[in-house]
């Protein structure tokens, strides 16, 4: 069982090229990755887009994780919009990483609900509302054809797929995390990617370091969901490198390596060959922009 790590980055490539370079040569690139969705969800111009994610290939990293939003590409019922996606992985084509594509949201053209459960969280100019997550059979229905065209359209690049986003978050799986519903998705979902594509990876949904996220994976594992993936998907958010897991006294768990080893015996006890995959982590200021500085500075101290 490996575990591999990818950070959240979207401005601050260039701080970040000695820093992996270093850590790269002394544990290996094949375990470390980058990952963003500020322009994937529509957010910045192509052109910004073009010269941040076109250094990538010198940051001697392994995996890039890519997320499409359901809800942004299928605007309307079985019309899909491949123009933005397509622009952003060709930018990523010849930069010598693994794509790691991440099937995530709902879509409120499937919704039997009326209102976005989103609202604001993810406010662009022109966008539709999200939609719940897809657990209606017509919504479900539409989700597997969504999934059916990413992976025919971008099947030849792209070996390793995530299911999901923080699916045990309220902002991302409502009404209610519902462990049941997600292995539901979940199973669906590597069923029809595994016929589509036999060598796949599929890497269940990166999970919140939230009260209650260890009772949540062992309601899935019981669920039997690792009988469908290779990896289990982790968010690993710290307030500072030397704080254990979480944001808030509430949810502080152990160090780092101590919250690995116990998610090694839990997966173990289901199924040992399983891999984790920190999917997402690092180090945030998108509620106070002043913190920038700080907050950079603690993902390359966390990183060395």
């Amino acid at each position: 069982m490996r575990v591999v790590r990818l950070f959240v980055v979207v401005l601050i490539v260039i701080s970040l090229y000695a820093i992996l370079n270093r850590v790269a040569e002394t544990s290996g690139p094949d375990k470390f990755g980058i990952q963003e969705f500020h322009y994937s969800i529509g957010y910045g111009s192509m052109e910004e887009a073009r010269s941040i994610l076109g250094e990538i290939g010198e940051l001697n990293v392994k995996y890039f994780r890519h997320m499409i939003f359901w809800w942004t590409v299928e605007t309307e019922k079985g019309q899909y919009d491949w123009d933005r996606q397509d622009a952003l992985l060709e930018i990523l084509r010849d930069k010598n990483v693994d794509i790691i594509l991440t099937l995530h949201g709902g879509n409120h053209l499937y919704d039997p609900k009326e209102t976005d459960y989103q609202g604001s969280k993810f406010v662009l100019a022109k966008a539709p509302p999200e939609g719940f997550p897809p657990c209606e059979e017509q919504a479900m229905e539409g989700w597997l054809n969504f999934v059916r065209e990413t992976v025919l359209r971008y099947g030849d690049e792209v070996k390793i797929w995530e299911i999901w986003n923080e699916e045990n978050f309220s902002d991302f799986w409502q009404p209610m995390p519902d462990p049941q519903e997600y292995s539901t998705l979940l199973k669906k979902t590597a069923i029809l990617i595994r016929e589509l594509q036999p060598e796949s990876t599929i890497i269940m949904g990166g999970v919140a370091p939230m009260e209650g996220y260890r009772d949540y994976l062992e309601t899935c594992y019981r669920e039997g969901v690792l009988e469908y993936v290779d990896g289990v998907g982790i968010h690993p958010y710290r307030a500072s490198p030397e704080d254990p897991l979480g944001f808030s006294t509430k949810t502080r768990f152990k160090t780092f390596e101590e919250e690995i080893q116990y998610l090694r015996e839990q997966i173990g006890r289901y199924n040992d060959e399983i891999d984790i995959w920190d999917t997402e982590s690092g180090y945030i200021n998108y509620k106070k922009k002043e913190n920038g500085a700080r907050e950079r500075d603690n993902c390359l101290r966390w990183l060395y």
